[in-house]
């Protein structure tokens, strides 16, 4: 996950049932989520988080949000924020 921009970026490794996170860029992303700018993505990404569903759709279809890489990673990728999303409201 990045801004287009390279200004912030953050990589995601799920490995061994383990979900690890760090700043900065990867070289070897399976897939990326890039942002059109930081500032746009932490604003959707809230949306996602308070459950809003067509906001990923929503950020593609402005060009906010761009994906590049293997589709089926980068599906799986939104599925478990949704999962994540999902189970956080259910808590509330």
């Amino acid at each position: 996950m990045k801004s287009k921009d390279d200004r912030i970026s953050r990589t995601f490794r799920f490995q061994d049932n383990r979900v690890r996170s760090k700043s900065g860029p990867s070289q070897d992303a399976i897939c990326k989520l890039i942002w059109k700018t930081p500032e746009r993505g932490a604003k959707i990404m809230i949306d996602i988080g308070m459950g809003k569903p067509r906001a990923i759709e929503k950020a593609i279809m402005k060009g906010d949000l761009m994906l590049e890489g293997d589709a089926v990673s980068i599906k799986w990728f939104l599925e478990v924020i949704g999962k994540v999303r999902s189970i956080y409201f259910r808590r509330k």
